[in-house]
């Protein structure tokens, strides 16, 4: 009965803001409900589907900081085309964390597309690079803002002198990214070019031999002091780019920043599923448009338990330490990133051995026996790679998935040549 309730409130609310269906709402008693029933099934019945409570989640619930706790209806999830609705997000606040699902090939399709819209130059001033080591971050300014050509051994350094010694970030797509970054910047005036923020703390690897020396260096800490200085000393607006264990309202760098400046920062978390409700309520998604943005406040959506995520911290004693879970999707994230099904979500292709050659691995293993954490199996035996981003899910078939994203790198030496700057823009 609660549900039918629901479903007729929405309906009326929709009446309200049709005009075609004026008659209906003029109707009374029992042709009225039946009416309304007609409307729902012939005008709202897909939407209401998709916005409304599942079972279990119609019951009211309390409204979020109210003073008198007087319970209120949930409302419905409204996925939003997620590019403009990221983007409007920054005429109200100054930092807009974003959720990294590393490797994920749909996550990086929209950062290009979110780069490549004008819009973003004209409204984003920094965005935050998680495996960059601040040290390098007049090398990479060299390469995004300046546009100068820079070997590309020399610009690695920037993200492969980090904290976390992995091979991810020598990923072809995030190249691809700043490939992409640099070529918009230099059809752009250089007051209006988007800088690559360096986010990771300025470790010297040449310096650390044991645990003993990894364990000093906060990183945390050290993302909110970079946003504090370069972004909210500055004036200026940043896309904060990372994992989601540093964006999470549950104790993180953001959060940080939400304290020394109330009301500044949004934080979009991105759908992985619903836990051990996936198979349950993922149907109710199939007609949300891809990406799409999902303000959570006192939905449905945001009153669930919060699934697991794949998102985790790396300790300073090298383990893997996840986040807790203890909350509700909207305790944690002010949004959520529709970019598919859990089951339908692929991963872009890893670094190959064109990149990955044998001294850099053994340096990455020395790093990592240093920080406490198993050596990488530098002779692993040959399997295939699947583009499934989760390896639990049932295989799709490699032939469904098609990747925007190169496979590899460019040549070692210098980077290729870009497009040439409009005439408009300064030479250099």
């Amino acid at each position: 009965m609660q549900t039918l309730l629901l479903d007729l409130k929405f309906a009326l609310r929709q009446l309200r803001k049709n005009p075609g269906f004026t008659a209906v709402a003029c109707l009374r008693g029992a042709r009225r409900q039946a009416m309304l029933m007609f409307a729902l099934g012939i005008g709202a019945v897909g939407l209401a589907q998709d916005v409304l409570p599942p079972a279990g989640l119609a019951e009211p619930a309390a409204t979020a900081g109210s003073a008198s706790n007087k319970p209120t209806v949930l409302k419905p999830a409204q996925p939003l085309p997620a590019v403009p609705a990221i983007l409007n997000l920054f005429d109200t606040y100054q930092v807009v964390g974003l959720s990294d699902l590393h490797g994920c090939a749909e996550l990086l399709a929209l950062m290009e597309q979110l780069i490549l819209t004008p819009d973003f130059a004209r409204k984003v001033n920094d965005l935050t690079w998680e495996p960059g080591n601040v040290r390098f971050q007049n090398l990479m300014d060299d390469f995004i803002l300046r546009g100068r050509d820079v070997p590309l051994r020399e610009l690695r350094r920037c993200w492969r002198e980090n904290t976390q010694s992995h091979t991810y970030s020598d990923t072809p797509a995030l190249f691809h990214l700043l490939q992409t970054i640099r070529r918009v910047n230099l059809k752009l005036p250089e007051t209006g070019r988007v800088r690559v923020l360096l986010i990771d703390p300025p470790i010297d690897w040449s310096k650390i031999q044991s645990r003993q020396d990894f364990q000093a260096i906060d990183r945390e800490s050290h993302m909110a002091e970079v946003l504090e200085r370069a972004v909210y000393a500055q004036g200026r607006k940043a896309l904060f780019f990372a994992g989601g264990a540093h964006l999470g309202r549950g104790g993180s760098p953001l959060q940080s920043l939400e304290r020394s400046h109330p009301n500044t920062t949004y934080t979009i978390g991105i759908h992985e599923g619903f836990g051990e409700r996936t198979d349950e309520l993922e149907p109710r998604l199939k007609s949300w448009p891809k990406p799409g943005l999902i303000h959570l406040r006192d939905t449905w959506l945001g009153e669930l338990n919060e699934p697991p995520s794949g998102d985790v911290f790396i300790g300073p004693d090298g383990q893997r330490v996840a986040p807790s879970k203890l909350r509700t999707i909207q305790e944690d994230w002010d949004a959520l990133l529709f970019l598919g099904n859990r089951r339908d979500l692929t991963r872009v292709d890893p670094p190959g051995p064109d990149v990955l050659d044998g001294p850099w691995l053994e340096e990455l293993n020395r790093r990592k026996g240093a920080r406490g954490g198993p050596p990488l199996d530098l002779n692993p035996p040959p399997k295939p790679h699947s583009r499934q981003f989760f390896s639990d899910e049932e295989p799709l078939g490699d032939h469904r998935i098609q990747l925007p994203f190169p496979g590899k790198l460019p040549d070692e030496g210098r980077l290729p040549k870009e497009e040439p700057p409009d005439s408009k823009s300064p030479s250099k």
